[in-house]
């Protein structure tokens, strides 16, 4: 970890990993640097059970979201929250796949976001609460309106206006 930046726990195993003589624990962190767009960069390492040596690979988006749905505290209810989106769906009746494939989507466009949106926004809101949170005015509540605008095309910033774009269309009308 960078001595400028944060590391936030999001996740630790509960078992040991065994490589060689060596146990490790498997972790995974958000490192928060100093830079808006740094905030967003998701590590999956090992650290020996002392915690002196740390190793990290990337993680996929694809990882962080089996492993989202794998630990939600909803996974043995029969109503089920998809944990990125906040999208709602019962388990067993409709498929879990769709689920996935929208927050996916959803924490694709908050990456994106982080890269080529404004260095001073927030990240981008992916559930009506975060989006609701945000309410308040300013950058933030125009980041809310684009996050909604953005989850309208089912995510896809490829066919939406830029931020730019989006922003200087509100702030006209």
């Amino acid at each position: 970890m960078a001595a400028s930046g944060l590391a936030r726990v999001l996740w630790s195993s509960d078992r040991p990993l065994a490589m060689g003589a060596r146990r490790l624990d498997a972790f995974m962190v958000t490192f928060r640097g100093n830079s808006p767009r740094s905030r967003h960069t998701h590590h999956v390492g090992f650290a020996e059970n002392n915690g002196a040596s740390k190793v990290s690979v990337p993680m996929t988006l694809q990882d962080t979201v089996d492993r989202l749905f794998r630990q939600a505290p909803d996974r043995h209810e029969w109503c089920r929250e998809n944990p990125v989106t906040g999208g709602r769906w019962v388990k067993g009746v409709d498929p879990i796949k769709p689920q996935k494939e929208a927050a996916h989507r959803a924490l694709a466009a908050r990456e994106w976001f982080a890269k080529v949106g404004p260095a001073d926004a927030p990240p981008l809101p992916l559930s009506y609460d975060e989006r609701e949170s945000l309410k308040g005015g300013g950058l933030p509540h125009l980041v809310a309106w684009f996050a909604r605008s953005l989850e309208n095309l089912n995510y896809d910033f490829n066919k939406h206006p830029s931020f730019e774009d989006y922003a200087r269309g509100v702030l006209a009308t």
